[in-house]
């Protein structure tokens, strides 16, 4: 059973188009017209789109810094719609987007996109979901080998 998750995201004033950030052409990451800059990117698209999954690539949100600088950041993928994440330890997390990214010789992630996304948070409640390029193959290989099952550990958030 899915817990009660409350859905606080701030949209006001966010423009829910897609932004060109440079992607160079590549044929091969190109899904509905969309050129994605990234194969791990790509095929989180793909996963997304196979899972039902309504999606924005690319959208731009501009937030306040510790600083009192405004740091500009547009993460890969923003949610139509809020949607909530199984992990496997049985953890729930409501999800607003995602972002795909490469780990560091260190396995860990780049610091700027931690800070991108605990920034997101704090200013308007909305949680974008990090997710490595290897996280994203395994799950992308499993939905190549079984494509009827669900592709991604995602559900739909109830209307309640």
């Amino acid at each position: 059973m899915v817990p009660f998750l409350k859905d606080e995201a701030v949209w006001d004033g966010v423009m829910l188009v897609s932004r060109n950030v440079g992607a160079h052409e590549n044929p091969d990451l190109v899904l509905d017209g969309y050129q994605y800059c990234t194969v791990g990117e790509y095929q989180l698209a793909i996963l997304l789109k196979a899972a039902g999954v309504d999606f924005i690539p690319d959208v731009r949100f501009l937030m306040p810094t510790p600083e009192g600088k405004i740091r500009d950041y547009t993460p890969d993928f923003i949610l139509r719609e809020p949607w909530i994440w199984r992990g496997r330890s049985g953890h729930y997390e409501l999800v607003h987007g995602f972002e795909a990214k490469r780990r560091r010789r260190d396995n860990e992630f780049p610091v700027r996109a931690a800070v991108n996304i605990k920034l997101l948070w704090e200013a308007r409640r909305i949680y974008i979901k990090l997710m490595s390029d290897d996280a994203i193959l395994r799950l992308y290989q499993r939905h190549l080998a079984e494509p009827k099952s669900c592709p991604l550990p995602i559900v739909r958030l109830p209307n309640l």
